[in-house]
């Protein structure tokens, strides 16, 4: 939709998009008009066809970069036909291998709601619950606000809903406080919340793809009239700074315990990505916090960056946690499922039915299902929307966004979700990028999707 618009506002319209949706529509397009040989492909399809693996990860080592969402969308928006008679029907380059994608199912498409959001854009942010989620504290990520122009945001914001008597908007107030928040695709996790202030480790981030902010875990803490502070910082960890990494609070024996999982970084050699699994303790009434390694020679997930990790309680001492997606150190989305249990500090695989790769997504446990909102993988007609997976019989349910109106166009990457479950919903905040064709993008919109169609 925002390449349709761009185009337009240039002056140069894509005539042909309705017409021919689908690469098979391509295809039948010039095979129709007396054309011996077609073959289409996305952009994306086209350039792994091309190159050899070893190419591949020669390019991507090749500057920083660190836009994979926005490469994927470009490249799988794109398509290349080629269709050929005489001489060149048996080219090479028609010859190519494009994978066909086996999923024959019909995706059912969700219900939701856009509200507008006043004041600021943003995206690669963090966003956490404050005092039972009746305000939502952002912090970190790139936006404008204001009439200040865009760029890594070094401020809190505080959200707050206002109802009129015909809709709902929301605010982006900025909380008045010293503290420099620039980070992009850091974690900040509850631990623990009181009458007066709630506690939370927020930890990695960037402000370039090499240049990492938070190296080691910084305790926050922030009182109901939204004074930020900073407890302690911890002089040295044993963990390499990253950033697109998961974080997540566990109960372990009643205490709330924060596991970080994965991520990337970058070195001298090229980009690395990461599978190993740390935990950060903050023992009571003390000032330091501890972060330790957890190492296990059994089953264990493969690296990866911008997957999704959530929590649930097993009963009140002990927490699992479930981490889904991401791209491996291969660059490839993922479609897999993993399960880490606090009482055992063992990973365990969970073989899904269904389930679309994705990458950049958010995801939230209610009940038994693991609800996973957006992100991104390499399919041309196969995006994510939201995925829905029984914990009880390991199944999938894919279902697609609806179809976009121009004057709200959205894209469920960078995004920040919370569960709101007295609402019955799942409402996201931000999202957008640093696109190519188009330059930066922000979603203008909020959206809800009500929790009654899983």
């Amino acid at each position: 939709i925002v390449m349709l618009n761009h185009f337009k506002t240039i002056g140069s319209p894509l005539q042909s998009v309705k017409k021919y949706p689908t690469l098979e529509d391509q295809n039948s397009r010039y095979l129709n008009n007396g054309w011996t040989r077609c073959q289409s492909g996305s952009a994306f399809d086209t350039y792994v066809g091309l190159v050899t693996r070893e190419g591949l990860q020669r390019i991507v080592q090749l500057e920083q970069f660190d836009e994979w969402e926005e490469f994927h969308l470009k490249c799988v928006h794109y398509t290349l036909t080629i269709a050929s008679q005489g001489d060149l029907e048996d080219w090479a380059l028609l010859r190519l291998n494009i994978p066909v994608v086996d999923y024959t199912e019909k995706r059912k498409c969700i219900d939701w709601n856009l509200v507008e959001v006043k004041d600021a854009n943003i995206y690669s942010h963090v966003a956490v619950g404050h005092y039972n989620d009746n305000v939502l504290l952002i912090t970190g990520g790139f936006s404008s606000y204001g009439k200040e122009t865009h760029g890594r945001s070094r401020n809190v914001f505080c959200v707050k809903e206002v109802v009129g008597e015909n809709d709902k908007k929301f605010t982006f107030e900025k909380v008045d406080n010293a503290i420099n928040f620039e980070a992009m695709h850091s974690t900040l996790t509850e631990i623990s919340s009181s009458e007066d202030e709630t506690t939370y480790i927020m930890y990695g981030g960037r402000v370039s793809p090499k240049q990492y902010v938070n190296a080691c875990p910084i305790v926050v803490n922030v009182s109901r009239s939204y004074l930020v502070t900073l407890e302690c910082n911890m002089d040295t960890c044993g963990a390499q700074p990253r950033y697109r990494h998961s974080a997540v609070a566990l109960k372990q024996r009643g205490v709330a315990i924060v596991f970080i999982f994965g991520g990337r970084a970058h070195s001298q050699q090229g980009i690395l990505v990461f599978n190993d699994l740390w935990k950060v303790i903050l023992p009571e009434d003390e000032d330091k916090a501890e972060m330790c390694n957890i190492e296990d020679c059994s089953m264990w997930p493969c690296e990866r960056f911008s997957h999704s990790a959530e929590s649930v309680d097993v009963d009140s001492e002990y927490s699992d946690m479930y981490i889904s997606g991401g791209l491996d150190k291969f660059f490839t989305p993922l479609s897999d499922l993993w399960k880490f249990s606090s009482r055992t500090e063992k990973w365990s695989r969970i073989a899904v039915e269904g389930m679309l790769p994705r990458y950049g997504h958010t995801s939230h446990v209610l009940g038994n299902k693991l609800i996973m909102v957006g992100g991104v993988n390499t399919y041309d007609e196969l995006q994510p929307g939201v995925g829905v997976i029984d914990l009880t019989t390991n199944v999938c349910v894919e279902f697609k966004l609806p179809d976009l109106s121009p004057e709200k166009p959205i894209v469920l990457i960078n995004h920040t979700s919370t569960l709101y479950r007295d609402k019955g919903i799942i409402r996201t905040f931000g999202g957008g990028g640093n696109f190519f064709s188009f330059g930066t993008f922000f979603n203008n919109f909020s959206v809800e999707i009500p929790l009654h169609q899983f």
